[in-house]
């Protein structure tokens, strides 16, 4: 069986249910395939016996006109059209392994089908992908979640509703953050094989529109303007750095003794 586990599920382990198709002995016909035994003829190839002679040998092989049954199914089971089983679907429980590995093979030992004419069942064997997440992505032990923001909410903080391996939680951005500013939570990224967890790392993204109005850009500007270039430090500190550079460079020298 293929199975896609939830990262947090790999990441945390526990138990995760998966689909298994079963084939099973149908109850309406008992498994001889038919209710009406009486209505179906012997096979007139096999004479009954399910099996012919072939080739110089004269070795056995199956009815290939009855399908070894040794009589013509003409009365099959409605339930299972004459095959003598249905398949059947049940959850089946697995136990996931923390920080499981993708292509991880799991098995349920006795969830298998059981042998034709009884006996002990077998085993219930899961070939694991872990499904990828689109909120949260794993970075060696660390757990990384790109977290955008509107400028109201960078500029003057918010609380903002945040996913986990643990599932939602609030997480508490400070005002005046930066896009690419990270916010890192210790002990809830993944675990780690020599003991304890990485880290949860929010990666802060001011959003920005894709397109303004002509109004909408004046507006802007306008306000920027109000607010003053030294409201904007990491650009001024920019522009100082950028005019540094571009100051000419003057080198002073000793004689040269000749």
């Amino acid at each position: 069986v293929k199975a896609q586990v939830p990262l947090a599920v790999a990441a945390l382990g526990g138990p995760w249910s998966v689909m298994v198709d079963y084939s099973t002995t149908c109850r309406t016909c008992a498994g001889i395939g038919t209710v009406e035994p009486d209505r179906n003829p012997g096979c007139h190839v096999c004479m009954g016996e399910g099996s012919v002679k072939v080739g110089l040998r004269r070795q056995r092989q199956s009815c290939g006109f009855c399908d070894g049954r040794g009589e013509v199914l003409l009365a099959p089971c409605e339930t299972c059209s004459g095959s003598g089983h249905v398949q059947d679907r049940r959850h089946v429980q697995v136990q996931v392994p923390s920080r499981m590995r993708d292509g991880a093979v799991l098995r349920v030992r006795g969830a298998g089908e059981e042998p034709v004419g009884g006996g002990i069942a077998g085993d219930v064997v899961v070939v694991t992908r872990i499904a990828p997440d689109p909120l949260l992505d794993v970075r060696g032990d660390d757990i990384v979640c790109q977290l955008p923001l509107l400028w109201s909410e960078a500029i003057g903080g918010c609380t903002r509703d945040v996913p986990s391996l643990s599932g939602p939680q609030r997480l508490r951005i400070p005002a005046g953050s930066w896009s690419g500013r990270e916010i890192r939570i210790a002990g809830q990224g993944m675990p780690r094989r020599t003991g304890g967890r990485g880290d949860l790392r929010y990666l802060l993204l001011v959003d920005v529109p894709s397109a303004l109005s002509d109004d909408d850009a004046v507006t802007l500007r306008s306000l920027e303007s109000k607010i003053g270039a030294p409201a904007f430090a990491r650009r001024a500190q920019f522009a100082a750095l950028v005019a540094q550079r571009a100051e000419p460079v003057t080198q002073s020298g000793g004689d040269t003794a000749t």
